[in-house]
């Protein structure tokens, strides 16, 4: 209160010494009609966080490096929520293999909406998006024999809707309602036992069979 009355005091000699110059009266504006002040800059949160595991050991998880800083921002602070001792993941291994999932799924999107890149955020995903990743993850895994991490992608995603629900749209929340859409990789079929384990008991049953 002070500081706004010291304020209005100095306005007022100013405008007393500026009315005794010839010419127009200057008139300063009232504190009503003073412009709004500027709203701060909302904190949107670290792309860096360190979390300590079951194993004692602190580990630090740094995306400062990616694209699509506003998206990676929303990501990292989800997992930075599940990730450490007595957390869903208490195991350093299982959050850094979470990490290069989330730093796939940024490229991805980074590439894909390379225009956008540097102000998209989550409310800019679409259910199209995420299918395209799906696809994308489907093709790589089609010659082996491992799961597809899509599912790791969607679960920091639907961490990040359970905090903000009203940045998904509806059928963006109905998307990631499933964990996997598309066809699941064919897998090529595996043989009961490898050929020389194979070739080694028929070996075995001939010789029994020679035996009797």
């Amino acid at each position: 209160m002070a500081e706004w009355d010291a304020r209005a005091a100095v306005l007022d000699r100013l405008e007393v010494a500026v009315s005794r110059r010839p010419g127009r009266r200057v008139r300063f504006p009232s504190s009503e009609e003073l412009p709004p002040v500027p709203a701060s800059v909302p904190e949107i949160g670290p792309v860096a966080f360190s979390a300590q595991f079951d194993d004692g050991i602190e580990r630090r998880f740094d995306l400062s490096h990616l694209p699509c800083p506003r998206l990676v921002r929303r990501l990292v602070r989800a997992l930075a929520e599940i990730g450490g001792r007595e957390r869903e993941q208490r195991s350093g291994f299982t959050t850094e293999t979470t990490r290069r999932q989330i730093e796939r799924f940024v490229r991805f999107v980074a590439q894909v909406e390379a225009d956008d890149a540097g102000r998209f955020d989550v409310d800019d995903l679409t259910p199209e998006l995420l299918e395209a990743f799906e696809l994308e993850l489907i093709a790589d895994h089609q010659d082996t024999n491992t799961n597809i991490p899509y599912a790791t992608t969607s679960g920091i995603l639907r961490l990040v809707r359970d905090e903000h629900p009203d940045d998904f749209d509806a059928e963006l929340q109905a998307r990631l309602g499933f964990t996997v859409v598309k066809a699941t990789v064919e897998r090529r079929p595996l043989d009961a036992y490898p050929t020389p384990v194979f070739e080694a008991i028929e070996a075995a049953a001939l010789a029994d069979i020679r035996g009797i």
